[in-house]
């Protein structure tokens, strides 16, 4: 999903958070963001390790 935005979009999206939220405040919500997509990564990572182990449990049990 993120994937397609582009650099004109992104460009667009950063200028709109310092118009509304100042330059202040962009390093600490980049920061938020940041740990938010980490968190999201780490989970889905998880996720899918579960998964595939999940898979393999069952190959060995099928013989």
């Amino acid at each position: 999903m993120l994937g397609s935005i582009g650099s004109t979009e992104m460009l667009i999206l950063v200028l709109l958070i310092i118009l509304l939220f100042g330059g202040k405040e962009l390093p600490h919500i980049v920061r938020t963001i940041s740990k938010g997509w980490h968190s999201i990564q780490k989970t889905r990572n998880q996720v899918e390790n579960e998964i595939r182990d999940m898979f393999n449990d069952r190959d060995d049990f099928s013989g």
